[in-house]
């Protein structure tokens, strides 16, 4: 498979299997999403977010978003914008999700932060990264579920529909802070 080289480049470990499941869900997560700004009639908005030494991680992982949908999705184009983090505030202005791979937290806060103001979806690429507001990620164990930050999604004005709730995991705020 041509895409395990780029990843073994990678400064973090990327499992080739998950990013591909999660360029299935995004699309979907957007839409199963309200609230989300920027929203433009048929297109589905999306920013790729990486660290130094991620360029390829991001352009594989929106070589699988377009591989999985290559006429769009019920009648949308796919729009997808690759930012380094450092940039993201003026590269992803335009996008309805930001789709977050691996960086240090302050990096992550600070692009989640950026979503939360203006009204973005936020997915990440670890599940770790919901404790830093990150409002999707996968849980894999026996299957594949979403995690669901609901506690961060009412600050940033975004809901989920039921159906995306029925089949998810919620974070659980730490103890002491329900």
């Amino acid at each position: 498979m041509a895409l395990l080289f780029p990843l073994a480049l990678a400064a973090y470990q990327y499992e080739p299997v998950l990013l591909e499941t999660q360029a299935k869900l995004v699309p979907r997560f957007l839409r199963m999403s309200t609230g989300v700004t920027n929203n433009v009639e048929g297109r589905l908005a999306i920013c790729v977010v990486y660290d130094e030494g991620e360029a390829e991680v991001a352009d594989a992982f929106a070589g699988m978003v377009h591989d999985a949908y290559p006429d769009g999705w019920k009648g949308e184009q796919i729009w997808i914008v690759k930012s380094r983090y450092g940039s993201l505030e003026q590269r992803c202005a335009r996008s309805e999700l930001l789709f977050l791979l691996n960086a240090e937290e302050p990096k992550v806060w600070r692009a989640v932060s950026f979503a939360t103001a203006k009204r973005k979806l936020t997915v990440s690429y670890e599940n770790r990264y919901l404790e830093n507001g990150v409002l999707i990620s996968l849980h894999v164990g026996r299957s594949v579920r979403p995690y669901l930050n609901l506690s961060q999604a009412k600050k940033a004005g975004i809901h989920f529909s039921s159906g995306l709730k029925r089949i998810s995991k919620f974070l659980e705020p730490p103890r002491g802070r329900r």
